[in-house]
Formats: structure tokens, sequence, C-alpha cells
């Protein structure tokens, strides 16, 4: 899943007008990923549980950050790509391309997304 999310978020990126399918592919993943990988995440990540409180759907951002993050940590270029859409997509919401078409799949605000969005940086970041 997360190599999955990996390409889609840069495909969407390469071409936001044609590839919105993308994010809505990436958003349905983010509600089931913590049902589809809690074993995974018990086992590897349970220092995620101690922090702060999150919701489900944002601890499962984070670790799929991190998951992403093992994948382009293999590619410099993959690697700086990715911080570059990470960062365009949470640090404004007026230019959180992604953080928009979100809102049609979750029905939230921009906002909402892009606290997800700004986990999955977080757990790229790590």
């Amino acid at each position: 899943m997360p190599g999955i999310v990996l390409l889609k978020m840069i495909a969407f990126d390469d071409r936001p007008e044609h590839r919105r399918d993308d994010i809505k592919d990436i958003s349905d993943i983010l509600n089931y990923f913590f049902d589809m990988y809690d074993e995974e995440i018990y086992t590897n990540h349970l220092d995620l549980f101690g922090e702060e409180e999150f919701d489900l759907k944002e601890l499962a951002a984070r670790v799929m950050g991190r998951e992403i993050k093992k994948i382009a940590k293999r590619n410099l270029k993959l690697q700086n790509r990715m911080v570059s859409i990470l960062e365009r997509n949470t640090n404004n919401i007026l230019n959180s391309n992604m953080a928009i078409v979100m809102v049609e799949y979750f029905k939230n605000t921009v906002e909402d997304n892009i606290r997800l969005l700004y986990q999955i940086k977080l757990g790229f970041e790590e």
C-alpha cells in the first residue's frame, strides 16, 4: 500500500488536472489503512500510541509516511520529490491541491485533510 500511495502522489503531482482519482484512492487507502495494517502497526509502531491524542486515521497516516520513507530513501531524487510534494500540500491551506480533492472523498474540510497529510509528512521525516 505505501508504494501505491507514493506512486499516486507523484502521478497527481505531475498532472493534477487529470489525476484526481489518485487522491480519492489515497483517501480510501488512508481510511482503511489502520484496519489493514493493524498487526504491523501494533508490532512496529507502538511508539505512536504514547504520544498526543490521535484518531486512528491520523495514526495510520503517520505510519504511512514512515513506510513511504522506507521506499523513497533508496533514491535521493525520489526522496526529494516526496519532500517537495508533502511540503507543498501541508504548508498553505490555499495551495494544498491534495487536501482540496480529499474533501470530495471524506466530506470534511481542507484543514482536516491537511492534518492527515501533515501526519504523512511527519512520518516521512522520522
